[in-house]
């Protein structure tokens, strides 16, 4: 019985050497019951022995250095973040390339219908203001005929599309043109339309409005009555073939 005590008694202060020698600040004090080997209170042999042979043993985390420990304590490091997804990259680089808003293609302004219409009465009003003299097959600044005053007007004005004219041409050609257009007829015109005279197509004239129109007759660009036209000084009267509407309406 008592060498089974004394077992005991070892064991125990084995144990509490272990925990002594594990704890890391070295000024606690532990009060160990004296062994009956040593009155005195102090440890006996083999309880030292205990001691020692823990405390020199491989390290353990309880005598582990205060910096080491806070590194292993450490959470693991973050991540680098991994590449972008495929789509986020896409949409970046589509983003960076596309321009939020297309820059604005400059465009020359159309002209307004009564703009034009009024470019063509102020442009024939300038020829018969003008000293000019009757040439066939002329289209000015001072000489013309009747077709080549309408090209020239209609040219000054940007406006050479609304009569269908690449050049100058004869007048049955221009009543071609607004016969297929569905633009040629008897009713009244506007400024700026055209006046085809004569059953072969003999003339042709700017109407200006209030019932008078400008063409070039023998002694140059006139103005004149619109629906009183003669071949010559008190010869007959040139009949309306037709009132050819231009689209500026």
């Amino acid at each position: 019985m008592r060498g089974w005590r004394t077992r005991l008694r070892v064991t125990l202060l084995a144990t509490i050497a272990l925990c002594a020698c594990a704890l890391p600040t070295p000024a606690m004090n532990v009060s160990l019951p004296a062994s009956p080997a040593s009155p005195s209170g102090t440890y006996s042999a083999a309880a030292i022995r205990m001691r020692e042979a823990l405390c020199t043993s491989t390290p353990t985390l309880g005598n582990i250095p205060t910096a080491t420990l806070s590194l292993v304590s450490s959470p693991t490091p973050t991540q680098e973040p991994g590449p972008l997804p495929s789509f986020t990259r896409a949409t970046i680089a589509t983003s960076s390339l596309t321009p939020t808003h297309a820059p604005a293609t400059a465009t020359r302004p159309e002209p307004t219908p009564l703009a034009t219409r009024t470019c063509i009465v102020e442009r024939a009003h300038h020829y018969a203001s003008t000293a000019t003299r009757y040439q066939s097959g002329a289209s000015g600044p001072t000489a013309f005929d009747c077709t080549g005053l309408v090209y020239r007007v209609f040219h000054d004005c940007s406006a050479t599309d609304l009569i269908g004219a690449q050049g100058q041409q004869p007048v049955a050609s221009y009543l071609r043109w607004f016969i297929a257009q569905a633009r040629a007829d008897q009713h009244a015109p506007m400024a700026g339309d055209l006046i085809v005279y004569g059953e072969d197509c003999s003339h042709v004239a700017i109407y200006i409005g209030a019932g008078q129109a400008i063409s070039t007759l023998s002694d140059g660009v006139r103005e004149h009555d619109a629906t009183r036209l003669h071949t010559h000084a008190g010869g007959d009267l040139l009949p309306i073939q037709a009132y050819l509407h231009i689209t500026a309406e």
